[in-house]
């Protein structure tokens, strides 16, 4: 796969092109991320236009739902779990259009949506993507809930845990690649040094978490000081 020139055109450019294979495992997102910043610039040049494109692609990816068709539709083009933007999105606006929202109410409603969700992917052994949907509404609600109390004053978010916040993406990118360097060289050390199992574990995700922090503070934060520019 890494030697498919196809794949390594695709994650330069994070669209892709004559394949759908990845290096990264992880940056299946991006992928997705970077196909709704496209249809969210024609939202900024023309709302008209860009409300109808939005509305005909969340109804495509519903439809998929039931009718998934070929991969390169129901993986990329048309992924159901497009929806989720759409949830951002929403509630995006609720926050901004209306400042006083029950956000105890919200906060109830998405602990026990995600709850059970938690309880009936443990029941299935794997997460299809209507549940994950369903998550992501539970989250959905979570969200709208956290950020009304903290715009109204009565929650307020300590530093590291902003800061985790704003690295979380980063960690996510990178704590694959990571596990995959750190796992076999603690196995051998392992396997020569028995120790308590939990301690290899500990030490994968401690260096995960770094990784991430250190990719969040010497990459995407100039990045994104620069890109504005």
């Amino acid at each position: 796969m890494r030697s498919n020139p196809w794949v390594v055109i695709s994650g330069y450019l994070l669209v892709f092109v004559n394949t759908l294979q990845l290096n990264l495992l992880t940056s299946w997102t991006l992928f997705q991320e970077v196909l709704f910043y496209s249809l969210f610039g024609v939202l900024l040049a023309s709302r008209r236009v860009g409300t109808t494109v939005f509305a005909a692609w969340f109804v495509l990816s519903i439809v998929s739902l039931v009718h998934p068709g070929p991969v390169v539709w129901s993986f990329y083009l048309g992924n159901p779990l497009h929806l989720l933007f759409g949830f951002g999105m929403l509630a995006a606006w609720l926050l901004r259009s209306r400042p006083n929202l029950p956000a105890r109410r919200f906060i109830a409603v998405g602990g026990v949506i995600l709850f059970c969700a938690f309880i009936a992917g443990d029941i299935y052994g794997y997460v299809p993507v209507p549940l994950g949907l369903v998550a992501g509404v539970g989250s959905t609600f979570l969200l709208i809930g956290i950020a009304s109390r903290e715009d109204q004053g009565i929650l307020t978010i300590p530093r590291p845990l902003r800061f985790m916040g704003d690295a979380s993406y980063s960690i996510y990118l990178i704590h694959y690649p990571c596990f995959m360097v750190c796992s076999p060289l603690l196995y051998h050390l392992w396997v020569r040094h028995p120790i308590p199992i939990a301690i290899p574990f500990i030490v994968m995700l401690v260096s995960g978490v770094a990784a991430g922090c250190l990719l969040h503070v010497y990459v995407e934060r100039p990045l994104l000081r620069w890109l504005p520019r």
